[in-house]
């Protein structure tokens, strides 16, 4: 029995040590979304890849754009608007 409850104890650590690293390092793993046109924040097809921003990313609004946020914005890295929020 002690050797189920090993390798039980070294699955959850493991798991456990994945999830912290995703958690504490996930700036790393930042997109930087340029918006493509004219439109609304939730809208997919105005950001660059086809996403909608997400916490953590860099935003940036081109000159010309104007991107209405219709939703409460996540917390972004950077915002750069040269455009029209």
């Amino acid at each position: 029995m002690k050797y189920f409850t090993f390798k039980k104890n070294k699955f959850k650590f493991f798991f456990t040590t994945l999830l912290l690293f995703f958690l504490c390092f996930s700036q790393l793993f930042a997109v930087t979304r340029t918006s493509t046109g004219t439109g609304n924040w939730n809208t997919p097809a105005l950001w660059t890849g086809g996403f909608v921003p997400v916490a953590g990313d860099d935003v940036i609004i081109a000159s010309g754009h104007t991107v209405t946020l219709n939703l409460n914005s996540p917390n972004l890295l950077t915002l750069t608007v040269n455009g029209t929020l």
